[in-house]
């Protein structure tokens, strides 16, 4: 008998609750995606704690529970962790943190993403910072579109700060969420991000891509938003935990990131944006190859998250409905007729409810169905965020959804 094969495909913050334009449902409910949904059976669907206490409500954190870690006590800060994706070294003192390229006017932080700025804008932008105000222990490292990396090298410098993202706070007054000091040795930390971001906003409205996004009406890339600091993640690896090789098929440095510090594969994609426009026939195609030689194949697809934040309702449900029909369909069509015993999960890492803009803290829908060689799921029981409370598996939390999906049953 040969080896099965495990896929969980993580439509990012997909999970939603009822909106009165959909006549109380949620864009999952309405949503014409027939391949994700005809996986569910009763004794297939449950819910998940992704975000446990005392974790941040973030996705770095949920996409750490799915793949059976702690995020109180494994996850490093999501700046960390997309350095490790983009091949950035850091030393054992060095703090990175995400950088977001963001939109103020005023003292409002009118856009978390500066209007989802082109990478050839946001690496221009990125290059001008680095030489404006870099220095030998400050470092800008570009990433994709308005997610991008800063680095503090050197002793002095914490992680141990209160930091907002800025997709939170979007439309409210931003100098209340400035960082904060958590301890007095991370105050001139503190400080010095506070004056980065002071600088930065400065020197960035200037700037000719960005006098030429205001000509266009379009949103500039006038401040950066340093946040989720973090140093050099420790993890054990996946691979030594689970017996299992795996690989993760994301555009998002975040995830690739969590997956390399988990010495699993995490290839670069081509075209893949993270948004509508991202190439879902190569995330497909790095999939199905990848799974030739892996034992666990983690598919991520951002788009959702991101028409969630931005309380876009019918762009929600158009997301699902092209990651079902362009990247599930494909696959799970491709796992029926690979002759594999194979058992594939579908689980948003969190909620991210259209009329809240953000996460939250909700135990996240799933269903895992198993297939053959050759065959089907059973299916049978349409997969929605009601249909899952209502799961046979009631609610995990812990290692104890990836235990389930791979059989090893609860500790």
């Amino acid at each position: 008998m040969g080896r099965v094969r495990y896929v969980i495909i993580v439509p990012d913050g997909m999970a939603g609750y009822p909106i009165r334009e959909l006549s109380w449902r949620t864009p999952l409910a309405v949503s014409r995606a027939p391949c994700m949904k005809s996986l569910g059976t009763p004794n297939g669907m449950g819910l998940f704690v992704s975000l446990p206490k005392g974790s941040p409500a973030g996705s770095d954190a949920a996409n750490m529970s799915i793949m059976g870690y702690d995020p109180v006590s494994d996850l490093t800060g999501r700046g960390a962790l997309e350095a490790a994706a983009l091949g950035i070294e850091l030393g054992e003192s060095d703090v990175a943190f995400r950088c977001n390229f963001v939109t103020v006017y005023g003292d409002t932080l009118a856009d978390y993403s500066s209007g989802h700025i082109s990478d050839s804008e946001s690496r221009e932008l990125l290059e001008f910072l680095d030489r404006e105000i870099g220095d030998e222990s400050v470092s800008f490292y570009f990433g994709k579109s308005y997610r991008n990396i800063l680095v503090l090298r050197g002793e002095e410098f914490s992680d141990k700060l209160h930091m907002t993202p800025p997709h939170d706070i979007a439309g409210n007054n931003f100098e209340m969420f400035k960082p904060r000091a958590l301890s007095v040795q991370a105050e001139k930390t503190a400080e010095k991000i506070r004056k980065l971001m002071d600088i930065s906003r400065e020197v960035l409205s200037r700037h000719s891509v960005n006098v030429e996004r205001r000509r266009r009406g379009q949103n500039p890339a006038n401040m950066i938003w340093p946040w989720s600091p973090g140093r050099k993640p420790r993890v054990k690896p996946f691979r030594e935990i689970w017996g299992l090789s795996g690989a993760a098929i994301s555009a998002v440095t975040t995830v690739r990131g969590l997956a390399k510090a988990c010495g699993m594969d995490a290839p670069e994609i081509p075209g893949a944006t993270g948004m509508l426009d991202t190439n879902f026939e190569a995330k497909v195609d790095f999939a199905i190859h990848a799974l030739a030689s892996h034992d666990l194949v983690y598919i991520h697809a951002e788009a959702t998250d991101e028409m969630g934040h931005a309380g876009d309702v019918y762009g929600k449900i158009r997301a699902i409905e092209e990651i079902d029909s362009r990247l599930v369909c494909p696959f799970i069509s491709y796992l029926e007729r690979s002759g594999y015993e194979y058992r594939v999960a579908v689980i948003p890492d969190h909620y991210t409810p259209c009329k809240i803009g953000t996460h939250v803290r909700d135990p996240t829908p799933f269903v895992i169905c198993t297939g053959d060689r050759g065959g089907q799921c059973e299916g049978g029981t349409e997969y929605t965020e009601e249909a899952a409370k209502r799961g046979r598996i009631g609610t995990l939390a812990g290692d104890s959804f990836l235990r389930l999906l791979i059989g090893q049953g609860p500790r």
